[in-house]
């Protein structure tokens, strides 16, 4: 989920979806076998949270290369296109974490009364995803020039933006103390992004630009998806007999969040129209708007309040919805284009 460039979706991304409900199943099964996962796994955490030490390390690994992979000397370029880039930026972190707390507090909280979920949700809808829009702008034929920028501008923003909202919104339904929120920022955020911004730098001066893209980028990938398997099996192998054995658990979770990202999308979209941008920046606009980041929901949900919990697993959802919606949603951008001016 974590390369970017002028490529093709890989076996991972295509599928996504699939290996989602593959982790599923195999977490169920470790889950049958080894019952007693649970309290094997909490016997060694991270000081200071509820998450397990190799859980750690497999959140660490999803979330690193993804910083790794991330242009941030773009962010020198940002003000190439000041109104798409500033109209973005406002828009994802005003209107869209509040737009998915209404849905989750309405759907999971008053209606159907599944609060923890809600909590997982509300999380998710904290942070714009800043991995695979640019796939999704790619197959929009949107400029992805201006998707890396603006990946990066969101990446730094995060850094002080993403706590604050998670313990104000989730504090909205129930108590959240805020010490292990941003400690789970600083941890698996703030560490990365050093981290990650150390290594890109100095792979580029030591080796090179092609090797890094030929070689250590996608290398790097590949462990982020390793990361991010390994902790959805954890997770089912916990609780992922609760989606088995009710399916309508697993769509009134899916809920808030297929209508967060197409409502999102429709705004940012409009308003690039009505503001005139071209469409290279116009869909680039929709489609980052639409996007969550599920790697950081997940940390920080396991993090908050431990693997096992529901909060947690409601994370979960995202990777197994993402592929269908972002597909369409790049659909409709290639279909809609004809309505924009094109860019100079």
């Amino acid at each position: 989920m974590v390369r970017q460039g002028k490529q093709a979706l890989g076996l991972f991304e295509r599928y996504l979806t699939l290996w989602v409900i593959i982790c599923l199943f195999a977490g169920i099964l470790i889950g049958n076998l080894f019952p007693s996962l649970s309290e094997l796994l909490g016997t060694w955490v991270i000081p200071g949270t509820s998450v397990p030490m190799i859980v750690g390390v497999c959140l660490f690994l999803m979330i690193y290369p993804i910083l790794v992979n991330t242009q941030f000397e773009k962010l020198r370029e940002a003000l190439k296109a000041p109104g798409p880039l500033f109209t973005n930026v406002f828009y994802v972190w005003t209107a869209k974490p509040l737009i998915m707390f209404v849905l989750a507090w309405f759907f999971l909280k008053m209606l159907w009364n599944l609060p923890e979920y809600a909590i997982g949700i509300i999380v998710l809808g904290c942070a714009p995803c800043t991995v695979m829009v640019m796939f999704w702008s790619m197959l929009a034929d949107s400029s992805v020039e201006f998707c890396i920028i603006l990946c990066a501008v969101h990446s730094v923003i995060m850094l002080v933006m993403y706590a604050p909202l998670v313990y104000f919104l989730t504090g909205l339904i129930i108590y959240v103390p805020w010490e292990p929120v941003a400690l789970s920022v600083t941890i698996f955020l703030g560490l990365p992004l050093l981290l990650g911004v150390i290594t890109r730098y100095t792979a580029l001066q030591s080796k090179g630009s092609e090797w890094f893209e030929s070689k250590l980028s996608p290398a790097l990938s590949y462990l982020a998806m390793v990361g991010l398997f390994m902790n959805l099996v954890v997770l089912f192998s916990l609780k992922g007999h609760v989606f088995v054995q009710s399916p309508l658990l697993t769509f009134k979770i899916a809920t808030p969040q297929i209508i967060e990202s197409y409502l999102d999308f429709a705004v940012a979209y409009a308003v690039s129209k009505l503001l005139k941008f071209p469409y290279e920046y116009a869909s680039v606009s929709g489609i980052v708007a639409s996007g969550n980041h599920t790697e950081l929901t997940i940390a920080t949900t396991i993090a908050t309040w431990g693997i096992a919990s529901s909060q947690a697993l409601a994370g979960t959802v995202g990777p197994l919805v993402e592929v269908p919606i972002m597909l369409s949603i790049a659909g409709i951008c290639l279909k809609t284009r004809k309505y924009f001016p094109k860019n100079s």
